[in-house]
């Protein structure tokens, strides 16, 4: 009945020591200790539940909670959001499994969910998939509210999302942008949002120094 935030499915590579998630006690979880091999500065950092983020969040900004389970936790996820009273409209969901994303639109109509995918060449044909055309399809029938893609310059172009947009899927985002360049190009395309490793040199690339 708990939710962590997390990257991999086990602890092993942050954490030290092999537990997997979901087959562990947040017990056992905070038991373990997360920071030191990121930096020295870090050392003692538990593992965040979900509510332990909620209640930082900067008031009137995004928070993008990236599902990696199964479709079992949403009504995990519901519960917590409302106990939290966390507006609806500062939450996304995102996630690669799209019986997640039509479980979470189900249950939590009033929250944006984009459909995650990555994209694979083909070595005969030089072909790359998916296509619009079958992005759009996922989209569609998981309700998606649109799409987050893997930031490929050699797909997504202005004919790509011209074909996106005409199937019906009208925004995206891309991920993991850290150059500058391909973050610039991403934005000129329309992106929704771009994720990335080194957030101020791209918010400079894209909107300038800060005041």
């Amino acid at each position: 009945g708990q939710i962590v935030c997390i990257h991999d499915p086990d602890t092993e590579r942050t954490g030290g020591q092999r537990l997997m998630v979901e087959q562990s006690t947040l017990e056992q979880l905070r038991g373990l200790e997360y920071g030191s091999w990121k930096d020295r500065r870090f050392a003692g950092e538990s593992i965040p539940t979900l509510e332990d983020v909620l209640a930082i969040v900067p008031p009137g900004k995004l928070f993008v909670i990236e599902l990696k389970s199964g479709p079992s936790i949403v009504p995990v996820l519901v519960q917590k959001l409302r106990a939290a009273s966390f507006p609806s409209q500062q939450t996304m969901i995102i996630s690669f499994h799209d019986d997640l994303v039509r479980a979470c639109k189900e249950q939590l109509p009033g929250v944006k969910c984009h459909w995650l995918t990555g994209f694979k060449q083909e070595e005969a044909t030089g072909r790359w998939s998916p296509t619009a055309a079958q992005i759009a399809r996922t989209v569609r029938a998981v309700q998606a509210d649109g799409v987050g893609m893997q930031a490929r310059p050699e797909v997504i172009d202005a004919d790509f999302i011209r074909r996106l947009r005409r199937a019906g899927v009208s925004e995206f985002h891309t991920w993991t942008v850290d150059d500058p360049a391909l973050a610039r190009s991403m934005q000129e395309l329309g992106a929704f949002a771009i994720t990335t490793n080194r957030p101020a040199v791209i918010r400079e690339a894209l909107f300038g120094a800060a005041p």
